[in-house]
């Protein structure tokens, strides 16, 4: 099973991802406003908004795994439910 999940995480599918990271409801809700309207907004929103180490690069995590137990399952889920370009709901993670 071990070998299974890490040929799936290697060779399977990957989502490029974008992320925001902020500290508060309220702040997460302004976050999403800002960051709809296409990549450019996402990425504007990320650099200006984000505490994530990513948010320099636009919040550009890259391309991940949804099968991947290093991220959150929350937010694999998030992605998993998404079209290319959307945007998720928050969240909590």
């Amino acid at each position: 099973a071990d070998v299974a999940l890490a040929e799936r995480v290697r060779y399977g599918p990957r989502h490029v991802v974008r992320v925001i990271e902020v500290a508060t409801a309220a702040e997460a809700a302004e976050a999403k406003k800002a960051a709809v309207g296409g990549l450019d907004a996402f990425a504007r929103a990320a650099a200006a908004r984000s505490l994530d180490r990513t948010g320099p690069a636009g919040g550009l995590v890259g391309p991940i795994s949804l099968d991947d137990p290093a991220y959150p399952e929350a937010l694999r889920r998030a992605v998993g439910a998404l079209a290319p370009g959307g945007v998720s709901d928050v969240v909590a993670l």
